[in-house]
């Protein structure tokens, strides 16, 4: 039987802990739903590659010179036959029925691209915690940020037509998505299945390191807002809201920039701001009932709170940004309590995002606590 469901595992030096994300997918495979399995050994130097195929002898193992994440996702779907295709990283692992349900999602809403759940683990330091997901407007999320991570999206193959994985030090996956939701491609929320997100302690710092380059995200995508010729005026305008919180927010985090990277955020978000502010009047006024409304709400609401923070010498951008909270919350009459402006987005936020509620009871349904314990093989 040809392979309905093609998953990618790219692998570096993953001998240690991929008999867990292996296990898991062979526990996908039921009547009608063949999986293929495809490992790209990236390069190993710990005997991974021959730990697979001696091991795991259904799936198939592909070798090539240390590339990166993104071009081991490439060589695997150049490899891949079936008709949707699921990204899982070596450490990771999905939950019983997760692909059954993406495919049954995909089907249901007529969509390219479905994204399930996740379960965040940090191994040997907690249970866990959700990935926050928004429910819809994905194409529109994705201005501002990544929306969930690799291995919660189902493609269909006509997805890979003409896309691949980008090479950068980081976020090649957010930038991948982004570059799908510009092309046209349908997303749709699957809330039946569940992927689990596990950080190795060993991998804390390396990701975090990581982070530090999304900056160069950010301004790659800005790029595409500001040439974002296609776009009418109101999508214009709610890309550049979406945009311009996303920049402020990685501005934000202090920690992982430079004081020379926020500046070059910061006049990101400014060049962003005149744009939705060039492009205000055009758009229609948002409503709260509507979707794209509250998801535009959503994110002016974290601007406008992290405007507050903003120093000195941004005084002018913060208060044109007011400007736009005036406009799309017009119910809010301070717009310089940066605590009460938080608590207002987080509300706003939980209205656009999938229940707390519905994820426990996904979890309770599709996952076994014994499932993160690597298989003594």
């Amino acid at each position: 039987m040809p392979p309905l469901v093609s998953v990618i595992i790219p692998a570096y030096n993953s001998r240690a802990h991929v008999a867990r994300a292996l296990s898991s997918l062979e526990r996908q495979r039921e009547k009608n739903l063949e999986v293929e399995i495809i490992v790209v050994d990236d390069g190993s130097t710990d005997g991974t590659a021959d730990f697979v195929r001696s091991r795991f002898p259904l799936a198939r193992c592909i070798t090539q010179d240390h590339a990166g994440l993104a071009a081991a996702r490439n060589t695997g779907i150049n490899a891949a036959t079936g008709d949707y295709i699921v990204f899982l990283d070596a450490d990771d692992l999905l939950c019983r029925g997760c692909l059954r349900s993406g495919i049954e999602a995909l089907s249901r809403h007529g969509a390219d691209i479905s994204v399930c759940l996740c379960l965040n683990y940090v191994e040997g330091k907690d249970e866990g915690h959700f990935w926050p997901l928004r429910q819809d407007q994905y194409p529109l999320h994705l201005w501002h940020s990544n929306i969930s991570p690799v291995h919660t999206f189902m493609c269909k193959r006509a997805v890979f037509s003409s896309l691949r994985f980008t090479p950068l030090p980081a976020c090649e996956d957010w930038f991948f998505w982004f570059q799908c939701g510009q092309a046209g491609f349908q997303f749709t929320c699957n809330t039946d299945g569940m992927a689990v997100y596990i950080h190795r302690r060993e991998g804390l710092a390396q990701t975090i390191g990581g982070q530090r380059t999304d900056m160069r995200v950010h301004l790659d995508v800005g790029r595409h807002l500001q040439q974002a010729e296609g776009l009418p005026p109101e999508g214009l305008f709610s890309a550049a809201v979406a945009h311009l919180a996303g920049a402020l927010t990685c501005a934000s985090n202090s920690k992982q920039h430079h004081a020379d990277n926020v500046r070059q955020l910061l006049v990101e978000a400014g060049h962003t701001l005149a744009l939705a502010l060039k492009n205000k009047h055009s758009a229609r006024r948002p409503s709260p009932t509507d979707p794209a409304g509250l998801a535009e709400q959503c994110h002016i609401l974290q601007a406008c709170a992290l405007a507050c923070g903003l120093p000195g010498e941004a005084s002018e951008l913060a208060q044109d940004i007011r400007v736009l909270g005036q406009y799309l919350c017009p119910g809010i009459n301070d717009f310089t309590d940066g605590e009460k402006l938080h608590a207002a987005w987080r509300e706003t936020f939980a209205r656009t995002a999938v229940s707390p509620s519905v994820m426990a009871q996904t979890l309770r349904a599709h996952f076994e606590p014994a499932d993160l314990v690597i298989p003594a093989l």
